[in-house]
């Protein structure tokens, strides 16, 4: 996808060089050749420049906090413990202070973020909190959270300044990116390091009881929500066929 960004903005950056360089009566291969080479350096450089940090990029719309050591013991002790069982390194935990009911993971090349509203913490039982706790180092696990989130951060930055106009063609092209079924797929992953699929079914039928919105969920980002807001671009199993899958395991 970067690729094929960096391919238009190099033509549209090129055609203006090259018709300069015509004007100036250099020959017309030799300015067509320098015209396009310039244009991919250049085209390579903005864009480069636009996507990189992701992971800080998506945390910047989110306004979370540390965990308090006391008041959110349970769901660090939860995220050290699981992060040895799945193998992932001890991810950076942030707390939003927030009523809707939803979690996310953010990584990249630097790191893993969990992050999780204030609701959903004070909503779920040590059971429940298991299975959120572990599909969240899951989907840090199989590549699926760094993949988001550097379609959430390029999304952020097509939503204005010089992507905008490939704000269209990235939504669309974003959608094949991610398997129909990673959410199901994630669910799985997650209760076969619990061993107790009731919990994180119980935890789902919760976050199905109230908002799943938080205020920092945006067009860009809700695919990275482990229960994606209505505005999410990346398609999205019901809550309803979660549930029913953790309960037939």
């Amino acid at each position: 996808m970067l690729l094929v960004i960096i391919g238009v903005l190099a033509l549209v950056l090129a055609t203006p060089l090259v018709l300069i360089l015509l004007l100036l009566g250099v020959p017309w291969f030799v300015g067509l050749a320098v015209g396009i080479v310039a244009g991919l350096v250049v085209g390579s450089v903005i864009v480069l420049q636009q996507v990189k940090n992701p992971a800080t990029q998506v945390l910047s719309t989110v306004s979370g906090r540390s965990p308090d050591p006391i008041a959110h013991a349970r769901l660090i002790n939860l995220v050290e413990g699981l992060s040895l069982s799945t193998g992932v390194v001890e991810p950076t935990v942030t707390v939003v202070d927030d009523h809707a009911l939803n979690a996310m993971t953010v990584a990249d090349p630097a790191g893993v973020t969990v992050v999780i509203t204030q609701g959903l913490v004070a909503s779920l039982d040590r059971m429940e909190l298991e299975g959120v706790v572990a599909e969240l180092l899951v989907r840090a696990k199989d590549g699926d959270a760094e993949l988001a989130t550097a379609v959430a951060a390029l999304l952020e930055r097509c939503s204005g300044g010089v992507f905008k106009p490939f704000e269209s063609f990235v939504a669309t092209r974003s959608k094949s990116l991610f398997d129909e079924d990673r959410d199901l797929l994630a669910d799985q992953a997650a209760v076969g390091i619990t061993r107790y699929p009731p919990g994180l079914a119980s935890a789902l039928a919760t976050l199905k009881s109230g908002t799943v919105k938080p205020m920092a969920a945006s067009p860009s980002n809700a695919h990275l929500w482990l229960v994606p807001p209505a505005t999410a671009l990346v398609p999205s199993h019901s809550l309803d066929l979660r549930i029913d899958v953790l309960e037939e395991i």
